[in-house]
């Protein structure tokens, strides 16, 4: 039996942190905060980071501000010193803090401020103010010291990457903290009709070798009228993204898709394993078609609209063309010229006139008659 007490934080704001759909399948939490009892010894750093990685994940991670003012507001009324996954390194110009899945430190909260070899990052929750950060030497035993271990992490960037009629596959990445941990996938499909042939299948599978991995009980149901399917997905520690096929599904229905981390470890207490989750996240999907092959129905439509129109527009072209009227040209052959006998008998009669030319003007002249 270990030798310090744990309680799981409660989260009365975590669902706005992650936005998760709780389904009430497990129990879960992000962050657990581990005590001394009176007569217990005191931890230095890398012994509580070894419990939080046995017995959780590793030491508290707190990626963002939200989740730091968060923190301070659960552990309110508290009055220790707890160990955070805050480490020194080595930054340009000088030492900086990192979390221990690799991220920097984001934020400002630092009560004193001293990053340096041999220095680790606790919450002090004493001090007044919300700058309750403060570096510690790492081998520090003091005797309100306390830690702080980080649960499952839910996945990152879940997101459907292509909608057929009967299926859907969707792609999630592991995260930073969990890509060096045991854990596995819990895959939760749920519709608001009843589908007794869901199922979900290995998308890198060939089709002979896919037969459904799990079909869903009825007791699983969060709702009467909705439908779920649960899959426990195990997963490679050396796969950073992962993919799943979900089949068997309704044209035309909607569908949302949630997939939690899920861990195993011994209980500090009874050290029997216990399996937790985290919150999970979720994405909407439409499957294509629908009742009586709608959306075909409606393609066929947009076809019949589009050459109704290619007709009305070659009708009425050819409505302008016959109608359009033309000046009738000259005929020029079959006009007669007058002769050289004709045309000065003519001149004698109307007495002398001029003749324009194109480039020039000529005047005739005749004598009068006598």
């Amino acid at each position: 039996m270990d030798l310090f007490d744990l309680s799981p934080l409660q989260r009365l704001a975590l669902l706005v942190l992650w936005q998760g759909l709780a389904l009430g399948l497990n129990c879960s939490a992000l962050w657990y905060q581990v005590e001394r009892r009176d007569g217990d010894r005191a931890v230095t750093w890398i012994q509580a980071r070894r419990f939080c990685q046995r017995h959780y994940i590793d030491l508290a991670v707190l990626s963002t501000q939200d989740q730091y003012q968060f923190l301070l507001q659960t552990m309110a009324g508290d009055r220790e010193t707890f160990w955070l996954g805050l480490q020194p390194h080595t930054a340009p110009g000088g030492w900086g803090w990192k979390w221990v899945d690799g991220q920097g430190l984001s934020y400002d909260r630092w009560y004193i401020k001293n990053p340096g070899p041999g220095l680790c990052g606790c919450l002090e929750t004493s001090l007044k103010g919300e700058n309750k950060l403060l570096s510690r030497s790492c081998g520090e035993t003091a005797e309100r010291h306390g830690f702080i271990c980080q649960g499952a992490v839910p996945p990152e960037r879940l997101k459907a990457e292509s909608e057929g009629t009967d299926h859907v596959i969707v792609h999630w990445d592991t995260p930073p903290l969990m890509q060096t941990a045991d854990h596995s996938y819990r895959i939760t499909t749920c519709s608001f009709q009843h589908h007794p042939h869901l199922s979900l299948l290995h998308p890198s599978l060939p089709p002979r070798h896919t037969p459904p991995l799990f079909l869903c009980p009825s007791h699983h149901a969060p709702h009467p009228t909705t439908s779920c399917c649960l899959l426990h997905l195990p997963c490679s520690n050396s796969s950073t993204s992962h993919s799943i096929r979900i089949s068997g599904l309704t044209p035309g229905t909607q569908y949302t898709v949630s997939v939690a981390t899920v861990i195993t470890r011994p209980d500090p207490v009874t050290g029997d394993n216990v399996t937790t989750d985290s919150d999970p996240v979720t994405v909407t999907i439409t499957t294509i078609g629908g009742d009586g092959g709608q959306q075909v129905v409606a393609m066929v439509l947009s076809v019949v609209k589009f050459i109704y129109l290619a007709v009305l527009l070659c009708i009425l072209y050819l409505i302008l063309k016959r109608n359009a009227v033309q000046a009738p040209e000259p005929d020029l052959e079959s006009e007669e010229l007058p002769t050289e006998e004709e045309y000065i008998l003519d001149m004698v009669k109307t007495g002398p006139r001029s003749v324009e030319f194109p480039n020039e003007e000529c005047i005739v002249e005749l004598p009068p008659e006598e």
